[in-house]
């Protein structure tokens, strides 16, 4: 349990260094805008992240992935 609360916590911690990276990229783009061609903050940040459709596998389709790679790799090596 303790172990997937630390991996929520470095996921947002990730994620927030990732928004303020975006933060100073888009106040940089600021400068640049007029009434034209103003965009929010919030429109800036849906373009850059856009949702991803995953699918989670399950345990076992991952292990048979990992030995389908697994063999892969040792067929290279020989």
């Amino acid at each position: 349990m303790k172990l997937k609360v630390i991996s929520n916590l470095l996921i947002d911690a990730h994620k927030k260094d990732l928004e303020d990276k975006l933060w100073q990229q888009w106040l940089v783009e600021f400068g640049r805008m007029d009434n034209s061609n103003f965009i929010s903050f919030e429109e800036y940040k849906s373009k850059v992240f856009k949702v991803v459709n995953t699918t989670k596998l399950d345990k076992e389709q991952i292990l048979k992935d990992a030995e389908l790679i697994k063999m892969a790799h040792q067929r290279k090596v020989k």
